[in-house]
């Protein structure tokens, strides 16, 4: 819900994959809603919608077909260095040949 007025993500996923490709987990950004009224999931072969609500924004949950409430899982808070500050991360760039002279250094 964004300013009081219900909103629709829609959604497609595949059946996962290899090596982390097409990963069955999602995440879906919810720009600047305020709150989720419910989640509907329509699972493949079976007849009718899950629906399942009392979720929280900012959190990460398991949804199962055969379980009718979503289970909350753990995600333990970091915190990223600060780039401006001591132990930030600095890209280098690397330094070219001088025009006119041979990469190997030989003149």
């Amino acid at each position: 819900q964004e300013n009081g007025a219900a909103r629709d993500i829609h959604l497609l996923m595949g059946t996962g994959g290899s090596f982390g490709s097409s990963s069955l987990q999602q995440e879906v950004g919810l720009g600047r809603a305020g709150r989720i009224l419910g989640v509907e999931i329509r699972w493949p072969g079976a007849s009718g919608v899950q629906t399942v609500s009392g979720l929280e924004r900012n959190r990460a949950y398991r949804i199962r077909q055969d379980r009718a409430e979503a289970e909350p899982l753990p995600r333990p808070a970091f915190s990223l260095p600060d780039p401006g500050g001591a132990g930030g991360h600095e890209h280098h760039q690397a330094a070219l040949p001088a025009a006119g002279r041979a990469a190997s250094g030989g003149s």
